[in-house]
């Protein structure tokens, strides 16, 4: 089984066979697909940022087509990677792994045909209020109108749970209104519906966000410390807390303590050797997609 692992610029591709008592034919690599569809959360979204921008790197230095297709979160294209029908997708580190295990956010929907390539960095999570509004930090959200549920993007409950328990509180402390992605999320947010949103640092969503919003927007830092720390960790293995600079992106205007997660670049174990080769050589010679992203989860 072939299995791709790519960090941190070093990339290694790892062989599992089964002994042979002589070694098999070299053969010629296989050559590159015409083109790939790079999967994607929707429109708005800094996965479809990142997504966009490797497509023109790989479209402009490989000889191959890569296309962007938007979805409404992973459980949209992940079954369809692993019947191999979608060559690279971008998702978070933990969905990534449960995903491939059929566990937790995946319970009973293993996708066991995919295959990490590239971390491309952190992705940066808060919740957010109108800048006009009396909600200073995560901790004033206690019995405010959130958006809840994330049925789209499962990872969504992790991150918002996660962001919520580091200011010691729950789902249980607010009031729950359903998002099924971020799309509706922003939507219900601009719409007054609720509150608050949630998304990601620097990602289009927001700007729009701060556009539309009487007053622009404000990015509600999460709670710090080793026990805010610990009690997200408890939810979601694998986040840790950043400080946004003041002033660095709209939204932010005070250091800002967010939640940042791993993001990666993952495929189908259909593609060949060559290709994830290639892929992933021609990412990092061109800077793309290897640095810390403040865009959401």
């Amino acid at each position: 089984m072939r299995k791709y692992i790519l960090g941190a610029g070093l990339l290694a591709l790892v062989w599992t066979v089964n002994a042979k008592p002589t070694p098999a034919p070299a053969q010629a690599p296989a050559p590159l697909p015409r083109s790939v569809v790079i999967a994607t959360h929707p429109v708005g979204t800094s996965f479809h940022a990142m997504g966009t921008g490797i497509a023109k790197v790989l479209t402009e230095q490989m000889p191959l087509t890569a296309v962007v297709r938007p979805h409404s979160g992973p459980p949209a294209w992940l079954p369809q990677m692993n019947r191999g029908q979608v060559e690279l997708g971008l998702l978070l580190s933990p969905e990534a792994a449960s995903a491939y295990r059929g566990s937790h956010l995946y319970e009973g929907r293993p996708t066991p045909n995919i295959r990490y390539l590239l971390r491309g960095g952190s992705i940066l999570l808060a919740f957010i209020a109108p800048k006009i509004s009396d909600i200073k930090t995560t901790a004033d959200l206690k019995g405010k109108r959130v958006p809840a549920d994330w049925t789209g993007v499962p990872i969504g409950f992790f991150t918002t749970t996660a962001a919520l328990a580091t200011a010691g509180l729950s789902y249980n402390d607010v009031v729950k209104v359903p998002a099924s992605n971020y799309a509706e999320g922003a939507r219900l947010f601009i719409e007054k519906r609720t509150e608050a949103g949630w998304h990601s640092v620097g990602s289009p969503a927001a700007e729009e966000m701060n556009a539309r919003l009487r007053g622009g927007i404000r990015f509600l830092p999460v709670g710090t410390g080793r026990e805010a720390l610990e009690r997200a960790l408890q939810v979601l293995p694998g986040v840790s807390i950043q400080v946004v600079k003041a002033g660095s992106y709209t939204g932010v205007e005070n250091d800002t303590p967010v939640l940042a997660v791993d993001i990666n670049l993952i495929s189908s174990a259909e593609l060949s050797e060559a290709a994830a080769y290639q892929v992933v050589k021609t990412i990092l010679d061109n800077g793309d997609g290897s640095t810390t992203t403040a865009a959401p989860g």
